[in-house]
């Protein structure tokens, strides 16, 4: 059985449509929980339509990765999906993603591709997990180092032996925006990571989205997160340390190129945090010295 855990708050005007979906899946045995984290609209109301279908539950508002941790302790299913409210499957999507993740029974988490829409559902591009790959993703836990090439929790499949080993998603307020990535980066060191490219997901992307800039900020709280959480020895914490920092050199500079220099130098100071050696990096000095205010601005 798969369970469908959905997030939600606020989103009256989507989440109907995210639960038909699964309902309509052409794999039936599954089981969805609503955790309502605590909506201001009439998402009650929207939800308690479907009848004993669907598993709706209220909670104070404290953000989603508390709400997908509370729905997956009430959960019961061999493989978990973490859905968002506003989001939309194909019928196929957990036939497809089952299947995929039936084919590498040591795999932890599947990712299939999303095409990734507007408000009204309009194609404004699409996104292929793991690098375009089909298949399993050579050095998964290094990759996702450096990017979130997963991507959303709608177009995740966990298996849940995996996700109790890893641990769960890590409730801390830093992590608001990055904590799928984080937990995507601990599975993948648990466990093969496996991607298809077929877009099996609508992903909604408003207007005034997660900007850029706050991603990167964060990206500090995703490593030290990682070394939180993860058993790592002497030299796996070394190697996660010098990756993340020459990642940290690499947003800043991609901040700097579009005038966000608070945000670089963010970047650089946690870079220098983690592995004192960058300091001595040519990039890195180089950027610390164009993270300088102009003169006469402080």
């Amino acid at each position: 059985m798969v369970s469908v855990v959905i997030p939600t708050y606020n989103r009256a005007q989507y989440i109907a449509e995210m639960i038909e979906g699964v309902l309509a899946q052409t794999y039936r045995e599954t089981e969805i929980i609503v955790m309502d984290d605590g909506s201001q609209d009439n998402t009650a109301e929207v939800v308690k339509r479907f009848g004993d279908r669907v598993r709706y539950v209220w909670q104070e508002n404290s953000e989603r990765a508390v709400a997908r941790n509370n729905g997956l302790k009430l959960s019961s299913g061999e493989f978990v999906t973490f859905p968002d409210a506003d989001d939309c499957w194909l019928p196929e999507t957990l036939s497809e993603m089952l299947d995929t993740m039936k084919r590498v029974p040591a795999a932890g988490l599947v990712a299939v591709g999303c095409a990734i829409v507007n408000s009204d559902r309009r194609v404004m591009g699409t996104f292929h997990p793991g690098g375009n790959v089909d298949g399993v993703v050579m050095n998964a836990f290094h990759q996702l180092l450096h990017a979130n090439i997963v991507g959303s929790p709608s177009a995740v499949l966990l298996r849940r032996s995996l996700l109790d080993r890893s641990g769960s998603f890590d409730e801390d307020r830093r992590l608001i925006g990055v904590e799928d990535w984080e937990l995507w980066t601990r599975l993948s060191f648990f466990g093969p990571v496996v991607c298809r490219r077929k877009p099996l997901v609508h992903y909604r992307r408003h207007k005034g989205s997660f900007p850029v800039a706050e991603m990167r900020m964060r990206y500090p709280s995703v490593v030290e997160a990682l070394l939180r959480n993860l058993p790592l020895n002497p030299d796996q914490r070394v190697d996660v340390c010098a990756t993340s920092a020459h990642r940290l050199v690499e947003y800043a500079e991609e901040l700097m190129q579009i005038e966000e220099r608070k945000p670089a130098g963010h970047c650089l100071k946690a870079a220098a945090q983690l592995f004192a050696p960058i300091e001595n990096d040519p990039a890195y000095r180089q950027l610390v010295k164009q993270c300088q205010p102009p003169d006469g601005q402080g």
